[in-house]
């Protein structure tokens, strides 16, 4: 984690950080707060306000990080299907097809991770709310690579 010198700073920060997920998700930072949106979420020091920036800053990553996985599993799914016309179309054989997916699995397999945390669930909820598709529990872990079956309630709520 990059850190930086809290009291130079904080002196030369008053800015606001935009964020691409539509006209009320923004940040702004000063010496005294920060404000998610139109609300003031946090009052403090300097030294309270780094963590919290902090705090932000790694959700953002984790959000990249679940938005790359994502779109690495619809590739993977693609390819998946490319290959099943292949082989249904008569083009390949079913040994060949096999023998593909054998060879490299990095291109058609899904592996499937226990989540590392309430913060992961609750940004992979966000997520799938901004989709705006009523996903399955199956779909959602499939797309993101998190195993979800004990967090079905959670997802839905």
């Amino acid at each position: 984690m990059n850190t930086f010198d809290l009291k130079d700073d904080f002196k030369q920060i008053e800015s606001t950080v935009r964020q691409p997920y539509g006209k009320d998700s923004w940040i702004t930072v000063t010496r005294e707060t920060i404000e998610y949106g139109n609300e003031e979420v946090f009052r403090s020091s300097e030294q309270a306000i780094g963590d919290t920036f902090s705090y932000f800053s790694e959700s953002q990553k984790l959000k990249d990080q679940l938005y790359i996985t994502g779109i690495n599993n619809l590739i993977k799914k693609n390819n998946l299907l490319q290959q099943t016309i292949q082989l249904a179309e008569g083009f390949i054989t079913e040994e060949e097809f096999e023998q593909e997916i054998d060879q490299n699995p990095d291109q058609f397999i899904i592996s499937i991770r226990e989540p590392h945390g309430l913060e992961e669930l609750i940004v992979l909820k966000n997520i799938v709310k901004k989709i705006g598709k009523n996903f399955s529990v199956d779909e959602v872990s499939e797309i993101f690579s998190i195993s979800l079956d004990n967090y079905d309630k959670f997802l839905t709520q």
